[in-house]
């Protein structure tokens, strides 16, 4: 019997999917209430711990990136994703974006994209920023600005920005990793 060699798993910072009612897909890497840390390894193809926190907060959303862009901080662009649930690392869930938090860290525009999960009923009103409540706001703005202190790391947190802005910024991470990956899928160099 010969046995077929099996295609590699694709790597999901390059899938293809594109959003069908949403404005994008994007990738959960912590869930809502976690203080451990999981990042895609892009190389391997495979959730990792990376961390667990230093401090005593656990993430206000469910967390993780954008497939098929890329930051000014050098991996994909981050996306908080509202959801009724904790989601598992490594789903896929087709989000609205709703507007963005400006974020510096090291130095780097690192900025985070807030969205609400398409298939959540709940969250079929939110729209755009002025629907999301503006405590969550300020939990996720005082979150960021806090969740590494300990860690010694510096990080910035600024505005939060309206839909029309995270769009604009959506784009232009589509079209960084465009000019990064200009021969289409493969693992990005650290």
């Amino acid at each position: 019997m010969v046995m077929k060699r099996q295609e590699a798993p694709r790597n999901l910072l390059h899938i293809r999917a594109e959003a069908r009612r949403g404005d994008a897909l994007a990738v959960v890497e912590l869930p809502r209430g976690a203080k451990a840390k999981y990042e895609y390894d892009f190389e391997l193809g495979v959730m990792r711990l990376a961390r667990v926190g230093s401090s005593a907060f656990a993430s206000p959303a469910n967390y993780g990136f954008v497939p098929r862009t890329w930051s000014p901080d050098s991996s994909p662009l981050d996306v908080l994703i509202l959801c009724q649930e904790a989601l598992y690392p490594g789903t896929l869930v087709e989000v609205r974006v709703l507007g963005m938090l400006e974020v510096t860290a090291g130095g780097k525009p690192d900025p985070k994209l807030l969205s609400a999960a398409v298939d959540d009923p709940l969250l079929k009103e939110l729209m755009d920023l002025e629907d999301v409540p503006p405590h969550l706001l300020r939990e996720v703005a005082h979150f960021f600005a806090r969740y590494r202190e300990l860690e010694g790391r510096e990080i910035v947190v600024g505005s939060w920005l309206p839909r029309g802005r995270a769009l604009e910024e959506l784009d232009a991470a589509r079209a960084r990793y465009r000019e990064r990956f200009p021969e289409g899928d493969y693992p990005p160099s650290r």
